[in-house]
C-alpha cells in the first residue's frame, strides 16, 4: 500500500523511464481506443466524447503521452484512413 502523499505520476517514474511510459499507456489505453473508433465513431454521444477527451487531457497533464489528443481528431483520422484502404 502507497502513502497518500504519493502522487500516481511518481510512482509511475520511479519505476519505469518516461519514454517507456509512453508506450506503455498509448499501447494500453490510446490503441484500444484507436481500434473501435472506425466501427463505432458515428455513434459517440457528446457527452462519451467529454469523458474521453477528459481521460486524454490527464495522460497528457502526467506525462502519459507527449502530445495533445482528442476523438475529434482520431475520428476523422480513422474515417480517412477507413475510405483511403477502400
Amino acid at each position: 500500500m502507497l502513502p497518500a502523499n504519493v502522487s500516481p505520476k511518481a510512482v509511475a517514474t520511479s519505476f519505469m523511464p518516461s519514454d517507456k511510459l509512453r508506450v506503455v499507456a498509448y499501447s494500453r489505453i490510446v490503441s484500444h481506443i484507436v481500434y473501435a473508433l472506425p466501427a463505432c465513431g458515428g455513434f459517440i454521444s457528446a457527452e462519451l466524447i467529454g469523458k474521453v477527451d477528459a481521460i486524454f487531457r490527464c495522460l497528457k497533464r502526467f506525462g502519459y503521452v507527449s502530445y495533445n489528443l482528442n476523438v475529434s481528431d482520431l475520428i476523422q483520422n480513422a474515417d480517412e484512413e477507413l475510405f483511403h484502404k477502400m
